[in-house]
């Protein structure tokens, strides 16, 4: 063992940094002994003599410790990048904890696709090779930091959280396409039949499939902000029984969507249409913010017994409550062709 590290790359550049060391502390002491160049200059009437002070060779050590371990490095470099001592591997590359709803590796992916296999952690481009691995992954949001140790590469990222359900069509059949917050398309076959319930849906006519990538954003605004109202509304979902987020039919193509909520009862049926108006942020003129609606609509749940109502059977060809302006007020006789804003 002692022999196999004695002819080592690491060894033989350790070597060089003792000898280049061992060669300054010689060259100090024979200049002392010797009083060469007791050279002065005047100063405030005092002599100093540079040569023989203690600050002045602790300067040229640490000086000729730099460029002599610079140049041994440069001499051993490629040998010591190339030393299998020194590869990134599966086993010392540790990254962020994944949430439960990730199933995929993420880590074991970025290795593969960054094609990080045997890579040294003496490469200087390696931090950089590893964030672009772990960038390109749908799962991940952000890379945060990419660090190198003596132990291996560690990598913390910012995963995506998967926010709603987009529905589509497929021949004939309803499909749900999760997304997170910017409406980034993620993997839907992660999903169960089961876990797809727990979410959110978003509904809107038509939507644009063209272009559609996982790891990217929906190509299509509408979408986009139903995914923004859907992050808002997520924690109070459940309270309210708060199942679709559908793009009133109405609106019209190019402008911000008007959105409405469809909640459900315990049988799972839809019994409740709520027009919402639009999604946070691009609210208009005379239209509250989110938080007033949000409040009013929780009041208003908590407070009468027939907000989500039993059975099977429900007449929802108009709104049973507008919240636009901030109020919970009742629209069973508003019609979808009376709707302003």
């Amino acid at each position: 063992m002692v022999d196999e590290w004695r002819s080592s790359p690491a060894a033989i550049l350790c070597s060089n940094v003792r000898v280049v060391y061992r060669g300054v502390i010689e060259m100090a002491k024979k200049a002392t002994k010797a009083g060469i160049g007791r050279w002065s200059s005047v100063l405030s009437g005092r002599k100093t003599r540079i040569l023989t002070q203690r600050p002045f060779w602790a300067i040229c050590i640490a000086v000729a410790l730099t460029v002599g371990g610079r140049a041994a490095w440069e001499r051993n470099e490629s040998s010591l990048v190339e030393n299998p001592r020194f590869e990134l591997a599966a086993d010392n590359l540790y990254v962020s904890q994944q949430p439960t709803w990730v199933k995929t590796n993420v880590a074991r992916s970025a290795f593969r696709t960054g094609d990080l296999a045997g890579k040294s952690l003496l490469d200087r481009g390696l931090v950089e090779q590893v964030n672009n691995a772990f960038s390109v992954q749908t799962w991940v949001r952000n890379v945060v930091e990419v660090r190198k140790s003596p132990q291996g590469v560690q990598v913390q990222v910012e995963y995506r959280r998967p926010i709603a359900m987009v529905e589509i069509q497929y021949e004939g059949a309803p499909r749900f396409q999760p997304v997170d917050v910017d409406g980034v398309l993620l993997p839907g076959n992660e999903f169960s039949q089961k876990e797809t319930w727990n979410y959110i849906k978003i509904a809107v006519p038509d939507p644009v499939t063209q272009g559609l990538v996982h790891g990217t954003p929906w190509p299509d605004a509408r979408v986009q902000k139903g995914a923004q109202l859907a992050d808002y509304l997520r924690d109070n979902a459940s309270e309210l029984g708060v199942y679709r987020i559908q793009q009133v039919p109405t609106s019209e193509i190019g402008e911000e969507p008007l959105f409405e909520l469809h909640l459900v009862n315990a049988d799972r049926y839809i019994c409740r249409r709520v027009l919402w108006g639009h999604a946070p942020g691009a609210e208009v003129s005379g239209e509250a913010t989110p938080d007033s609606k949000l409040d009013a609509l929780l009041e208003y749940a908590n407070t009468h017994s027939d907000w989500i109502l039993p059975g099977r059977q429900f007449d929802l060809n108009d709104f049973d409550f507008d919240v636009r302006n901030g109020n919970v007020m009742k629209a069973s006789s508003k019609t979808l062709s009376a709707i302003e804003f």
